[in-house]
């Protein structure tokens, strides 16, 4: 079972800070007077900020350490706690790579070359086939990334969730030739299966890659094509090889341009032929 800590403002301007497992539920349990002792004298007026924290131990320390800050610095570090969501990777058949990526979502693509590493968004960005599995990723000739790759012949996807999607924003809006991009956006990282690149904390699925040289299509197209080594995916979103989204924090992103994203939707189940 995991965990939210959320921030309330109530009628007279105060905060509330809280846990629980169900963000809408907690909220109107207060509204209605069925919540905590304060809230009950101190009208909740609107949901301020809600995270994914993680077990309820993980959101105790939380809720502790958002009580002791002064209410000016609360609402920023309520979303702060969003990038330490714990990470739960289990793998997945490679055979069914392709699901991880087949609805379209945001990716952040890492890459790594001796010392050096770099993480950039891109939403251009596709399954090619099933078993070997293969990518196409549309890298800029102009970016660090593509220099670290070409360096290298390998990089990850890592696909991003409402829960960091500030810092995916930022990702995209600096050049790792100028800073470091996982210290700029505050994102964290774990160590790959099979390649160097490393793989970003807080995402819900990874992708490790090996690039298939091509180079017409990558210096007339800046199109990489690429065989994925290993996948992997969270067990609180990806199950029985299916994407199963019962927390928003955790849903995928689709970019629409301008700072502006969606949300991967609800889910419908139809059956007919194939043929």
């Amino acid at each position: 079972m995991t965990w939210h800590l959320y921030l309330i403002e109530c009628s007279d301007g105060s905060l509330y800070t809280g846990i629980t497992t169900d963000v809408e539920r907690r909220f109107h349990e207060h509204h209605d007077g069925k919540g905590a002792r304060y809230t009950r004298s101190h009208k909740p007026v609107r949901l301020v900020a809600s995270c994914l924290v993680g077990s309820r131990a993980e959101a105790l320390r939380a809720e502790l350490a958002l009580k002791r800050l002064p209410k000016s610095r609360k609402i920023a570090a309520a979303h702060s706690f969003a990038l330490r969501a714990p990470t739960m990777p289990i793998p997945v058949e490679l055979p069914h790579a392709y699901r991880l990526l087949n609805h379209g979502p945001v990716t952040l693509v890492t890459s790594a070359h001796e010392s050096k590493q770099n993480v950039m968004a891109a939403a251009w960005v596709m399954p090619l086939d099933f078993d070997p599995p293969k990518v196409a990723v549309v890298i800029d000739a102009n970016t660090y990334t593509r220099q670290l790759i070409e360096a290298s012949a390998e990089f990850a996807l890592n696909i991003p969730c409402k829960a960091i999607a500030a810092q995916v924003l930022k990702a995209g809006s600096a050049s790792g030739k100028d800073v470091d991009k996982f210290a700029h956006t505050g994102l964290g990282n774990f160590p790959a299966q099979v390649i160097e690149a490393p793989l970003v904390e807080g995402c819900v699925a990874w992708l490790e890659c090996r690039v298939l040289l091509r180079p017409d299509n990558q210096l007339r197209h800046d199109l990489f094509l690429a065989e994925v080594v290993a996948a992997q995916a969270d067990e609180r979103v990806f199950k029985d090889g299916r994407w199963q989204f019962a927390d928003d924090d955790l849903r995928t992103l689709h970019y629409y341009g301008g700072g502006s994203f969606a949300l991967t939707g609800e889910t419908i189940e139809l059956s007919g032929n194939t043929d």
